[in-house]
């Protein structure tokens, strides 16, 4: 059956199909540059500092989380190529935001895997003198915060309270800092 004969509606179904399609592949490829082009200057980097075996462990702080970010991106064009009402429009959008902040949260908790603390570089950036032995579980409580952060932001995206998840977590992190505290 020839094209002119089908009628308007199949059309216009299929033309919006085909800028889907069109625009998913296109953001696939552009994903694929953008982590070229975020992990190029970090691997001359980690090369320069004598340190070229971390190239993977960096090409897999960038790529996952841009990733997760080109598919919140995809789930927007997918909202706006179908036309959706007001409604729909905004289940897309609260759809794909967490996608975002997981992006976000998964780079910085990336970042903290790999990054070396020492006692003398944690002194200098805050002031607190911590012995090494408790360096690891530095890491792992920054970790956390960003975990808990990026489900509290996602939580308050989809529209619901979190003051009393917040006030939780304070009264959470003042048991435990009194039960850290020398007697």
């Amino acid at each position: 059956m020839p094209l002119e004969q089908l009628p308007d509606i199949a059309r216009d179904l299929l033309a919006r199909g085909a800028v889907l399609v069109a625009a998913i592949a296109g953001l696939w490829l552009l994903r694929a540059v953008v982590v070229w082009l975020l992990t190029r200057p970090l691997l001359s980097l980690a090369a320069r500092a004598g340190m070229p075996q971390m190239g993977g462990r960096l090409r897999d702080i960038v790529s996952a989380p841009v990733q997760l970010a080109f598919i919140g991106l995809a789930i927007l064009v997918i909202g706006i190529v179908l036309e959706l009402d007001s409604g729909g429009a905004l289940l897309f959008s609260r759809l794909a935001r967490p996608f975002f902040i997981i992006a976000v949260a998964l780079a910085l908790y990336r970042v903290l895997e790999i990054a070396g603390f020492s006692h003398a570089r944690l002194y200098a950036l805050t002031g607190i003198s911590v012995d090494e032995a408790l360096l690891p579980f530095v890491r792992v409580g920054l970790q956390f915060i960003v975990i808990a952060f990026a489900v509290v932001i996602i939580v308050q995206e989809w529209g619901y309270d979190v003051s009393a998840l917040v006030a939780g977590l304070g009264l959470g992190g003042l048991a435990f800092s009194l039960a850290a505290s020398d007697t």
